[in-house]
């Protein structure tokens, strides 16, 4: 098998990178949650940006890089900052 071309393995840290800071800069964080782990609320966002975030929700949760709230699916978090 041939190797990830190194273009493919730099394009999709760019996308991750774009799609998280979507979330982090068009959603309200959670109260209450930690610097540790931050929660961030997807439901709470400007008009304007609902779809770039619903874009970048389905791109995060495709390459599972989203934790979803058990019960509140529109609350998520990155797990790995937690590490």
């Amino acid at each position: 098998m041939s190797a990830v071309p190194e273009v493919v393995v730099e394009a999709f840290a760019i996308a991750d990178s774009c799609a998280r800071s979507d979330i982090e800069t068009c959603c309200v964080p959670v109260e209450g949650s930690t610097h540790k782990l931050l929660k961030w609320n997807t439901q709470e966002v400007d008009r304007q940006d609902r779809q770039i975030v619903a874009k970048s929700l389905h791109y995060l949760d495709l390459r599972r890089l989203i934790q979803r709230e058990p019960g509140a699916p529109h609350i998520v978090s990155f797990p790995e900052a937690a590490a």
